[in-house]
């Protein structure tokens, strides 16, 4: 009886010495959490001021601001594609108080082109997928084409003569030049990128007739499809754009492994405590649908979204597959 006594003694015990500690560890981060924000918030924007990404996440801060009852500082720092502004706040403390605002080429390619001096992946944790940037292809009109399949027959047609039709994007490494690779790979067409420093640019040389086609964000596309200096052939995204629900997707006209879009997504530091990023998701995605702000970003030819944090996980994985994919394929990583 005594022995029993002793070893049931000895489990308590060792039982409370587990889970004691284990209990008044987790103290800090639960009481961090019950009092935050207790301080303004610091939201690093990827994009220029100005930038169709930097709009949108001005007016996401805006939201927030008023939702969390904190002041919510815009800081831009462009620079590499994203990657200076993920890399900036990665090594921030995870308290919640500093959070970057990024699109796919930093998280989901540029890990894939060359060595970086960080994990992306893993030195930030998503917070809320806010807004999708649906992709389109344009091309100019004296081509005189009006579809995929279009495309495909005069790719061919020019192959035949040695020659390539151009098709320009907004630099190396972003959604836009994968979405034609993509078309290169599934359709076996042989267009060549050209890389410019923006979507600016390559809609004007595609306007003026110096490139043949574009794969762009429909929110820079707009302006140049209302004055019809260029047209829409397809949507590269996986569903049809709110703003031109009659463009069909690359996917309805024959090829239903099509898919490429942008995004833009909020990421906190890695060990941001799960309890901060949870009210940080509920005051975004409140902000995100609230039907003011849903009609400003279908106007502008973006989608909202506002993902839980694990969809927008699931979304980054998905991406960053695919993404290695067209890169081994095309040998576009710097160490090919």
């Amino acid at each position: 009886m005594m022995s029993k006594l002793a070893n049931t003694t000895t489990t308590l015990f060792l039982t409370a010495a587990t889970v004691v500690p284990a209990f008044f560890a987790s103290l800090p981060a639960q009481a961090k959490a019950a009092s935050y924000p207790a301080k303004p918030i610091t939201l690093v924007i990827s994009t220029p001021p100005g930038s169709g990404s930097d709009i949108v996440g001005r007016k996401i801060a805006d939201g927030l601001a008023k939702g969390l009852g904190q002041p919510v500082i815009v800081e831009n720092v462009g620079g590499a594609a994203g990657l200076v502004a993920a890399e900036m706040v990665a090594r921030k403390a995870p308290d919640g108080y500093t959070l970057v605002w990024n699109a796919p080429a930093a998280i989901t390619t540029w890990p894939y082109l060359k060595k970086l001096s960080f994990n992306p992946e893993k030195d930030l944790k998503p917070v809320s997928l806010a807004v999708r940037y649906p992709l389109v292809w344009l091309a100019n009109p004296s081509l005189q084409i009006h579809g995929i399949a279009d495309l495909v027959k005069l790719d061919q047609e020019y192959t035949k003569k040695g020659k390539s039709l151009t098709a320009g994007n907004a630099g190396v490494g972003g959604q836009n030049q994968l979405g034609i690779l993509m078309l290169n790979q599934q359709a076996g067409t042989h267009l060549l990128p050209v890389p410019y420093k923006g979507e600016g640019p390559s809609l004007l040389d595609l306007a003026g007739g110096h490139i043949d086609t574009v794969v762009t964000s429909l929110t820079s596309a707009l302006p140049y499809l209302q004055n019809k200096r260029v047209i829409a052939i397809a949507c590269a995204s996986k569903e049809r754009a709110s703003a031109l629900p009659d463009l069909r997707t690359v996917a309805e006209q024959g090829y239903p492994d099509y898919s490429i879009e942008g995004w833009g997504g909020i990421f906190a530091p890695a060990k941001t405590p799960d309890d901060i990023v949870k009210i940080l998701n509920a005051a975004i995605v409140k902000v995100v649908r609230t039907p003011a702000m849903a009609k400003i970003m279908r106007d502008e030819g973006s989608e909202p979204v506002g993902s839980t944090p694990g969809e927008f996980a699931a979304v980054i994985q998905q991406g960053s597959h695919q993404n290695k994919d067209l890169i081994k394929q095309f040998k576009l990583a710097e160490d090919h």
